[in-house]
């Protein structure tokens, strides 16, 4: 098999007392004609040979197949906008979906699929305004590192004039009014765009329906090139926090800025450690950090005029700490012997405050479908949800259905009742209660072999009921729609 040639050059070069071969080092000018002509001659014969080997055709079936299949992403909320990612499968990208109140169904709010027709162009990011009523996104041009921005008005979908050029590496941060946006700007490329070095870039402030070339400068320090930015404006505070890096290095200076302020000073102006904010509540700033602290510990900061008052929240601890300000708490039946099935599994969703915030509804059928039901919650113990049957579960029972659900906050006893309605008239009643008991290995011996066979019994049980109502002639109802995956938000 005779390979391309690539042409190999003599370079040696003595870095830290050791010699360094790099013969190919033309390379990496890749935007030169000889580059390019190699890549070409690569290209040709490795599709030369892929085209011919007989396991292209079944290695595309195969990855189709398992390609083919919903997905969405977790929805967030905005104000009262919520927002999720959905992808049938047969999408080069997904599409943005948008719901613009509790009661409102879900729209396509943006396709990238029709930014280019060669499916170059890609949506690379989105920044939604506080108050929910404008979307900064970003379309990124064959991958290149390089945005330009965007603005929707979300209320009328209207496309604004608003244009935004030569950004990377940033996502817009909005003031809190939404009257703008910060973000990080680069002078315009002389050079070919992937080839010329980027560095020097300014924090700029854009206003809603402006011109870009009257962006203000919010900073810039030329005698720095490789500083870069990042800003947060905290919510319920006229405080704004710059957060300084130097190419690479994980650790980052802190400066400030309030209303009143025209330039950002210095809390921290040497790269001692890793800085990031993560809340603010009664004059109380809250970072993550990693200064004196290899796996992170949580501090407060208190702003008072040129003083800085820093105080240990979370004490670094064994493994590293996470930022994250939600945990979840799961109502399933547990694997034996590798199988389980979950008809019906229950997710509760805790704030930092450790406030039930939401439950999930996670159903199951026995067609390998699944589809989650999810609620708000008020502060109740005893909760209370009521719904439209959205999913098809048995296939011996219609559609026009309501479920009504009683739970149990999780506490010393667990409690879940679903009763199940068809024009007002109660036709089906399920319940599943618990005693917490410690996670011993005593507990476990025991339970197991009180239930042995416990995730078997329950699908054979259901197998067994469908086929008693089967042969008692209940009309058997065939799905009309394959669903892997669906969620659906009920209040």
């Amino acid at each position: 098999m005779q390979y391309p040639e690539s042409e190999k050059n003599y370079l040696v070069e003595d870095i830290h007392g050791y010699e360094v071969e790099d013969s190919y080092r033309w390379l990496e000018d890749f935007t030169s004609d000889k580059s390019i002509d190699w890549v070409k001659r690569q290209n040709k014969f490795t599709n030369k040979f892929i085209e011919n080997t007989a396991y292209k055709d079944s290695i595309s079936s195969y990855l189709s197949d398992i390609w083919d299949a919903d997905s969405r992403s977790i929805p967030f909320n905005v104000s009262d906008k919520t927002f999720y990612y959905f992808n049938d499968g047969s999408w080069q990208q997904s599409k943005l979906m948008m719901r613009k109140c509790p009661d409102c169904e879900f729209e396509v709010l943006l396709d990238p699929n029709t930014f280019s027709k060669d499916g170059t162009f890609s949506l690379a990011g989105i920044s939604i305004s506080n108050d929910a009523k404008y979307m900064a996104y970003s379309i990124s041009d064959g991958g290149s590192d390089w945005r330009t921005w965007k603005l929707l008005n979300l209320e009328t979908k209207e496309q604004l004039e608003d244009k935004i050029l030569w950004s990377k590496f940033s996502t817009p941060a909005w003031e809190n009014d939404s009257s703008g946006f910060y973000y990080q700007k680069y002078e315009e490329p002389e050079d070919e765009l992937l080839k010329d070095l980027n560095s020097s870039p300014k924090l700029m402030f854009h206003k809603i329906g402006t011109n870009q070339n009257e962006d203000v400068v919010a900073y810039e320090n030329e005698d720095k090139p490789r500083w870069s930015w990042g800003i947060r404006v905290v919510k319920d505070s006229d405080v704004r926090f710059l957060s300084i890096s130097e190419g690479t290095d994980e650790r980052n200076r802190l400066y400030f800025k309030t209303a009143n302020d025209k330039t950002f000073k210095p809390i921290i102006d040497e790269l001692r450690a890793a800085y990031s904010l993560i809340g603010y509540k009664d004059g109380l700033f809250w970072f993550y950090t990693t200064e004196n602290a290899k796996n992170g510990k949580v501090v407060s900061l208190e702003i008072n005029g040129n003083d800085f008052i820093w105080k240990e929240v979370v004490a670094e601890k064994q493994n590293n700490i996470s930022s994250e300000n939600i945990r979840i708490k799961l109502l399933c039946y547990p694997r034996i012997f590798g199988y389980v099935f979950n008809p019906l599994s229950v997710f509760y969703v805790y704030n930092n405050n450790n406030d039930l915030i939401s439950i999930l509804y996670e159903v199951k059928n026995t067609f390998g479908e699944q589809h989650t039901y999810v609620f708000k919650v008020k502060n109740d113990n005893l909760l209370q949800h009521n719904c439209e049957k959205k999913f098809h579960v048995s296939p011996f029972i219609e559609m026009n259905c309501s479920y009504f659900f009683r739970i149990l906050k999780p506490a010393d006893k667990i409690s879940v009742i679903i009763d199940q309605y068809q024009l007002n008239e109660k036709i089906l009643y399920a319940s599943q209660d618990g005693t917490r008991a410690d996670l011993t290995s005593s507990q476990l011996i025991k339970s197991y072999f009180k239930h042995p066979l416990m995730t078997f019994k329950i699908i054979s049980a259901i197998h067994f009921e469908a086929f008693k109502l089967w042969a008692k002639g209940i009309r058997f109802i065939k799905k009309k729609l394959k669903i892997k995956n669906n969620i659906t938000f009920e209040n």
